[in-house]
């Protein structure tokens, strides 16, 4: 399942080890405007990024019918191994720029050569752990498929350099949309070039069609954030004496590097070390592919809006805790009905699109999309860590739910393969081991930062319990009752029905939440929204 912070590339964070943020001009926006810009910023960066999981979507659909499935398989192993490898990405400074914005100046130029050396002994650990992709399956061809695939990955890191560095300048100046503008593009070039390279030569290129966009994709991200910001950092000087000092600060953002890898891609080629079946792998990575389009459309997002609007707040506890609790009751909210509502969904839908080829992984999707919700929200108290420079927590809280994570992979692969519910074994391993620690650390974290017991559980608990109440009966309709129809009205009425029954439950049993959320809504969504919900006075 995918986890906080888990996109194309895991994410990182760096501060420095002071107590607060020093105020500046900058860096001490008045109340109400900060709280608008970050969670208006945050739901504006949603809907991009909801039109980027459409072409995802279509991109999925369409390999998933077009490639074989062993393609899939070596697709998810060689990107859990980059991730993986991904532990030396920018050498954990593109984060320290969005918090340290007041220093830009000072930092930049160090920071980007510190970060392109980084990258490229990425890109040459890639390519020397290409050598090794039998150690993950034993048939030839697909251990030099698997290859293939990481060294094409290996090209791209110290591509993906200046893109990231000149993004974080937008991102510390909380410049939401161009950000989104310029991920959806690129979004645009990478699966709508997979799904050509697919359609034309599927044969031929297999599951080198997901990845031989990808370096288009970093020039693309350089040319778009060097059009908005026209900062040539490249031509600073590297000062290399600087980089002993920030990797020293670095080594805590390293280890949780590697632990969001972990938690983001460990199952695959810790399931694939200990099966050798890369087709239980596909399946498994299928299943999981579904599911964390969810992740990628909030956490990701909302994780690159809450560390510079918690980080402005560091010196008002009170704002703080406030918005902590704010932000895990909003995100929740969107969070459950969407994991629970594709877990009610799926299996009309994969018969929709795929007529039955991935049916091995519908109930994997049930399981998976049943408890990640808790691995959403938890990007809520990370971004609070980051914020205060708390990196050892941080990355210790990662650490144990990744490390969990790949050894509910490992236990599956020794005890589920070879039978045919091996997959939705898995899932319920990885997520009950996944989803559980990421609550517990949600609760754990908001204590030790001032926020009780009660709030955190109040925040977070409801709108999930709702989601799943309205869940369970309308998969024992689909399961007992239309499980025969055709899939098409099939799915409308499975999704109808949840959306319906969730809706109700949530305007009875939450709406302060509820009111909280259409609070910070676009202004034009707002009035509809209200009058559907029957909730008056949250129009204007």
């Amino acid at each position: 399942m995918r986890r906080p912070g888990a996109g194309a590339r895991p994410e990182t964070t760096h501060v420095t080890h002071a107590a607060s943020t020093p105020t500046t001009p900058n860096s001490a926006p008045t109340a109400a405007p900060l709280g608008r810009s970050a969670f208006r910023g945050s739901i504006w960066m949603v809907f991009n990024a909801l039109a980027t999981r459409v072409l995802s979507l279509a991109a999925t659909v369409l390999l998933g019918r077009w490639l074989l499935t062993s393609d899939f398989g070596v697709y998810g192993l060689a990107m859990s191994m980059s991730a993986m490898a991904g532990v030396l990405r920018d050498g954990g400074v593109r984060q320290l720029l969005v918090r340290e914005h007041h220093r830009h100046d000072e930092l930049v130029g160090s920071a980007f050569y510190m970060a392109l050396a980084f990258n490229t002994l990425t890109g040459a650990a890639l390519a020397l752990l290409a050598n090794f992709s039998h150690f993950w399956t034993d048939d030839p061809a697909k251990a030099a498929d698997v290859a293939r695939v990481l060294l094409v990955i290996a090209i791209c890191q110290p591509l993906n350099t200046p893109g990231a560095m000149l993004q974080a300048k937008l991102l510390g100046g909380m410049r939401f949309g161009p950000v989104s503008l310029l991920a959806g593009l690129s979004s645009c070039v990478r699966f709508g070039g997979a799904i050509l390279l697919a359609g034309f030569w599927p044969d031929s290129l297999g599951a080198l069609a997901f990845v031989l966009p990808l370096p288009v994709c970093a020039i693309l991200e350089w040319i778009g954030f060097w059009y908005y910001n026209r900062e040539p950092m490249w031509s600073r000087s590297p000062e290399p004496r600087r980089w002993k000092g920030l990797l020293a600060q670095s080594v805590w953002i390293l280890v949780g590097s590697f632990a969001i890898a972990m938690l983001n891609w460990g199952a695959n080629p810790a399931l694939a070390a200990t099966s050798k079946d890369l087709d239980l792998v596909a399946v498994y990575f299928f299943a999981y592919n579904i599911v964390i389009q969810v992740g990628i459309i909030l956490s990701a997002n909302i994780g690159q809006v809450l560390v510079p609007a918690f980080s402005r707040l560091i010196a008002e506890p009170e704002r703080l805790r406030a918005a902590t609790l704010r932000a895990l009751r909003q995100l929740m909210l969107v969070a459950a009905p969407l994991s629970l509502g594709l877990a009610v969904t799926f299996p009309p839908l994969e018969r929709v699109l795929w007529g039955g080829r991935w049916e091995r992984a519908a109930d994997a999707v049930r399981v998976m999309g049943l408890l990640y919700p808790f691995v959403v929200t938890l990007v809520v108290p990370l971004s609070l860590l980051q914020a205060r420079g708390s990196f050892r927590a941080w990355a210790m809280v990662i650490t144990l739910s990744g490390g969990l994570s790949m050894a509910g992979a490992c236990l599956g692969g020794v005890f589920f393969a070879g039978s045919p519910a091996a997959a939705t074994n898995i899932a319920w391993l990885t997520g009950l081991l996944g989803g559980v620690s990421a609550l517990a650390a949600t609760l754990a974290i908001g204590i030790g930062r001032g926020i009780s017991l009660g709030e955190s559980i109040s925040a977070t608990l409801p709108a999930w319990v709702l989601a799943v109440a309205a869940a369970l009966p309308v998969i024992g309709l689909d399961d007992l009752v239309i499980s025969h129809w055709h899939p098409v009205p099939r799915f409308f009425i499975t999704g109808t029905a949840f959306t319906l029954l969730f809706a109700l439950l949530v305007r009875v049993c939450v709406a302060p939440h509820l009111r909280e959320w259409l609070a910070s809504a676009p202004a034009r969504v707002r009035p509809l929204a209200a009058k559907l919900l029957l909730l008056p006075g949250v129009s204007r």
